[in-house]
């Protein structure tokens, strides 16, 4: 067992190995240009929402456990999962996904995981519909390829209000909500969110 940080005393965790599945996507060409071709308006999108999630404010609006974004359990593609796109000419991408993916009906109603404000709610070339949350000073909470938002930036909103609803928009192979949580700007499983107090 590695020593204390000094000054720290013991963080009472430990690190386990976790394996992620993995999954090949075949792309159509609509799909295959969304994210294989680089353009002005996606790097600049790209820019926007990275500084976003890269931001810290000062406003602490929720210490709860997050709750699942909608009713339905039905999953996907899980958190981490290692993915191949597959692009129309047969060219191979790899990627990691970063958040959890619902498979559910057009139109399904999405709610706020968690109480926070409204930081973003745009359409983006890749996600489509997107709607990004800041519940603490550099976490947020998005959910994206929505069909449409009932938001809009600067908003405040209560845990399990309706945020909009579940889509097919941006680079999407059928209607889903993906749900994606970033700390730091970094990626984080949803599911450790769920699991109880943010803070004890």
């Amino acid at each position: 067992m590695e020593p204390a940080i000094p000054g720290l005393g013991d963080l009472g965790f430990s690190v386990q190995p976790r394996t992620f599945e993995s999954e090949v996507i075949p792309l159509d060409e609509e799909n295959t240009a969304i994210r294989s071709e680089e353009t002005a308006e996606k790097t600049a999108q790209s820019k926007t929402l990275n500084d976003l999630l890269n931001s810290r404010g000062n406003t602490v609006y929720t210490y709860e456990a997050f709750k699942a974004p909608l009713a339905s359990t039905r999953r996907t593609s899980q958190y981490g999962e290692q993915r191949v796109f597959v692009y129309t000419d047969g060219r191979r991408a790899p990627a990691v996904h970063a958040g959890v993916d619902y498979g559910v009906p057009k139109g399904t109603e999405v709610y706020a995981s968690a109480a926070g404000r409204v930081r973003m709610a745009v359409f983006r070339i890749n996600t489509g519909n997107s709607v990004v949350i800041e519940h603490l000073p550099g976490l947020y909470s998005c959910y994206y390829h929505l069909d449409s938002m009932d938001v809009q930036e600067g908003d405040e909103v209560k845990q399990g209000q309706r945020i909009g609803l579940s889509g097919a928009t941006g680079l999407a192979t059928g209607p889903h909500l993906h749900w994606e949580i970033r700390l730091n700007g970094e990626n984080a499983d949803p599911d450790a969110f769920t699991q109880g107090p943010l803070l004890p």
